[in-house]
């Protein structure tokens, strides 16, 4: 059911909680290399991250879906963030994102999050297409949504970024295993 956790083999993802702005600073938004990736150009304090729950749980609370706070299922300490969300600026799609601390990259773990998410998409939630965004400059990102099923359809420019849209409908998930 939309807005329950999403568990796989290695993370747990929730629901962010308030009391995680520190967690998601420390494995997020004070990574100088972590924030490159995400195309900011600086590392931002806490209270963006205090910022970023904040709009995540407007977001869940509009739509019934949103990013979660992606954890390790080994210890629960909090190393990332994934989920679902509404861009109104390009027309209503829905974006599949994430986004891991640095000791969590290369170990499958950012595909792992993201077809949980796409598993959501597709099933409790019945969307029709799911896109992804990635910076030109980030490669792992964009290997990420190719393992995951989304092809590249065109590059858009938002937020003052130029990004590379990939894209995956319902109808090529048909009959498709989402490990």
């Amino acid at each position: 059911m939309p807005g329950d956790d999403l568990v796989t083999p290695r993370l747990l993802l929730r629901r962010f909680r308030p009391a995680d702005a520190i967690a998601h600073h420390a494995a997020i938004y004070g990574d100088e290399e972590v924030v490159r990736g995400l195309g900011r150009l600086a590392v931002a304090d806490v209270a963006a991250s205090e910022a970023m729950i904040a709009r995540a749980e407007a977001h869940w609370a509009a739509e019934g879906f949103g990013v979660r706070a992606v954890c390790d299922r080994t210890d629960g300490r909090l190393i990332g963030q994934a989920g679902l969300r509404r861009l109104p600026e390009l027309g209503d799609e829905v974006e599949v994102l994430y986004a891991l601390a640095r000791p969590a990259w290369g170990r499958g773990l950012a595909t792992e999050a993201a077809l949980a998410c796409l598993r959501e998409a597709f099933g409790p939630l019945a969307l029709d297409r799911v896109i992804g965004l990635v910076l030109h400059s980030n490669p792992a990102s964009r290997r990420v949504l190719e393992r995951c099923g989304l092809r590249y359809e065109r590059d858009v420019e938002l937020w003052g970024l130029e990004l590379e849209l990939l894209a995956l409908a319902r109808a090529r998930t048909q009959g498709r295993s989402q490990a």
